[in-house]
């Protein structure tokens, strides 16, 4: 293992250039007079005041849209009424008569151009009724559907309820007054001429009375437009006051 004499005699690799077999070492250039924390002139960061940022726009205008908002709140009353500001004082809307002089037009109008707006119940609801009520049902379907009810036959003084009239309550509960409803209106018809009219009326009444749902600040608003877009809006069909403007001079008497 130790016989080198057969071994190929390698010469040593140097990569540093020799100078009559003097062999310079590396040296590091640097400046003794360079200080790392004395910043060249072209890199110092210009000292500028703090920005001042502009706001275009009308604050008052804000303001003034701020305090519109406030004065144009509804205030509801029990569920019952909608006080909201008028030009000569307050007004009191019956919540449950606008939503009958609402619906009482909109049945009108889809019973004139036979265009029944039907909304479908979540579940196909049966109802067993008399042999009474069960004839008068089916002797009626054809009119029944031109209200906007979807109602057929199951056989056995049964009837199934696929649909209500747009704006009545789809909650089951609500589906035996809605029926009895409809059969006491069918009974009246059938010795009136304007049946349509009449008709329209009972409907609208029924479905102010499911629809009790408490309304919020914006269907409360809904409400109150869908009212003063009606042909009629201080009346309901049969005509009683649907709303009233207490005055400023009524508040202060009481006042």
């Amino acid at each position: 293992d130790f016989d080198s004499s057969e071994m190929v005699d390698m010469p040593n690799f140097n990569s540093r250039p020799s100078y009559g077999g003097y062999t310079p070492q590396p040296k590091i250039n640097y400046n003794p007079l360079f200080n790392p924390f004395d910043t060249p002139k072209e890199f110092e960061i210009p000292q500028t005041s703090a920005p001042v940022i502009q706001f275009e726009g009308n604050y008052g205008a804000l303001f003034e849209k701020e305090q519109e908002i406030k004065e144009n709140a509804l205030l509801q009353i029990q569920g019952k009424y909608i006080i909201t500001p008028a030009k000569s004082g307050i007004m009191v809307v019956n919540i449950q008569r606008a939503r009958e002089r609402i619906f009482y037009e909109r049945y009108l109008e889809a019973l004139e151009n036979e265009t029944p707006i039907t909304q479908q119940t979540l579940f196909p609801k049966s109802i067993p009724l008399t042999q009474d009520e069960y004839i008068l049902i089916i002797n009626n379907l054809e009119q029944c559907n031109r209200l906007g009810f979807d109602i057929r036959d199951f056989g056995d003084n049964t009837i199934i309820v696929y649909g209500l009239p747009d704006g009545f309550s789809t909650d089951e509960s609500a589906l035996p007054a809605i029926i009895d409803d409809l059969m006491a209106s069918l009974k009246e018809d059938e010795f009136i001429d304007d049946y349509k009219h009449k008709s329209a009326e009972d409907l609208a009444k029924s479905a102010a009375r499911c629809a009790g749902e408490k309304l919020n600040q914006t269907t409360a608003q809904q409400l109150l437009e869908e009212l003063f877009a009606c042909r009629q809006a201080d009346m309901t069909a049969d005509g009683r006051k649907t709303m009233t403007i207490i005055t400023i001079e009524e508040l202060d008497r009481k006042l």
